[in-house]
């Protein structure tokens, strides 16, 4: 899994190579979930194991999950305020995968396409149109829109 630098850093020369082709105006567009938990403990320990190690042993691990989601607002809230500083760069510095694992869930993993485009846009502020914690979602989830202006 690629570290949160790199995720950036992918987007940083995305945003490079945009901003070198011709005039015009070009949207980009990222997915994926803020804070949350996917699975059970042991299927997230699972998963966390060495890659090699888990071939045939799926479905002593299967992926279940509840009709509520565990979810980090304030990770969210504080997430989403520092894109809006236009301060990604700050954590992807400050943060490893393992930190923001431990801190908001597996599935905050996701939050790399966020930074990859946040590096595209030369971290430009974001501005939140929407934030929702969905615990029936088992996510919480945003939407927002790089660089207005």
């Amino acid at each position: 899994m690629p570290t949160l630098k790199r995720s950036y850093g992918v987007g940083e020369l995305l945003g490079q190579v945009l901003r070198q082709g011709p005039p015009g105006r070009v949207a980009l567009m990222g997915t994926g979930g803020l804070s949350h938990w996917v699975g059970s403990d042991e299927r997230r320990a699972f998963l966390r194991q060495a890659a090699g190690t888990r071939f045939g042993h799926e479905q002593e691990f299967p992926l279940v999950l509840g009709e509520r989601g565990r979810i980090n607002e304030q990770f969210d809230m504080d997430f989403l305020a520092l894109l809006g500083r236009g301060a990604a760069s700050e954590f992807i510095h400050l943060w490893s995968n393992e930190r923001l694992e431990a801190e908001a869930g597996n599935g905050a993993l996701e939050i790399r396409n966020w930074l990859t485009i946040a590096g595209a846009s030369d971290d430009a502020p974001l501005q939140v149109l929407a934030y929702a914690a969905v615990p029936e979602w088992h996510t919480g989830s945003a939407v927002g829109q790089f660089g207005v202006g």
